[in-house]
């Protein structure tokens, strides 16, 4: 930015005249903002501070923001030298995924640029798969009503489902935090046996672990003793097939 004399400058005999000319740098600005997405995951993951680099003319090097959630997640470098700018963000893990601005970012004399950082957290899910065993049993017993829970990040006092027939024998649990989840199942009274996870479930992040919980039916036999007793007759007597 130019600034001369107002009017012109008089000079005069045998004097010299003074003027002044300033020019006035104009840098500009950088705004970016950081968006969060934590598409629809249950329960809050731990959300890290996001560390957000422009490297140009006025920071060849880069400078380094720490954005933080939920408060902290603008942030406007000032006094810029004007040009093309790149905008890049440390690496977070499989847990979110960084999308950054394509190309570069154009800084123009005494404007704010603006730029967009988003990161999409990626949750896991955790199938369960109910097997009955019925180990040959004889008829069709009643079947009832399975309820399994898993217990992790997303659930730490544990979230249960019921399984059968009406609602399925393999459900999903979805949009988990990644961690470890427990796989239990109540109490079914000695006519089951149940087998379930000895290890808590890995759940990774963008993955649908699976786990299995069977249930073995266990039946009971009867034993019947055929007693005959001959009452002393003499001789021996045509012994029957006895149909009980």
């Amino acid at each position: 930015h130019v600034t001369v004399p107002e009017g012109a400058t008089a000079v005069a005999a045998g004097l010299t005249a003074d003027a002044t000319v300033t020019n006035d740098y104009v840098p500009g600005a950088l705004h970016v903002e950081k968006i969060v997405n934590l598409n629809g995951v249950i329960g809050m993951p731990i959300i890290p501070n996001f560390e957000i680099t422009i490297t140009g003319p006025s920071y060849p090097q880069g400078n380094t923001h720490s954005f933080t959630y939920p408060n902290g997640l603008n942030y406007t470098w000032m006094n810029l030298i004007p040009g093309t700018y790149a905008i890049s963000e440390g690496t977070l893990g499989a847990e979110w995924h960084v999308v950054v601005q394509a190309g570069t970012t154009e800084v123009i004399s005494g404007e704010t640029a603006h730029a967009e950082v988003i990161n999409d957290y990626v949750p896991g899910a955790l199938r369960v798969t109910k097997v009955i065993d019925w180990n040959d049993v004889i008829g069709s017993p009643m079947v009832p009503d399975f309820m399994i829970t898993i217990t992790g990040p997303s659930y730490p006092t544990g979230d249960t489902k019921i399984f059968n027939e009406a609602n399925g024998y393999v459900q999903t649990w979805m949009n988990l935090i990644p961690g470890d989840y427990e796989v239990t199942e109540g109490t079914l009274g000695a006519v089951w046996h149940i087998t379930v996870p000895m290890d808590d479930v890995a759940v990774l992040a963008g993955q649908t672990a699976d786990a299995m919980v069977t249930n073995d039916y266990v039946p009971g036999a009867l034993r019947v003793t055929k007693v005959i007793d001959w009452n002393d007759v003499i001789g021996s007597p045509m012994v029957p097939d006895f149909s009980i």
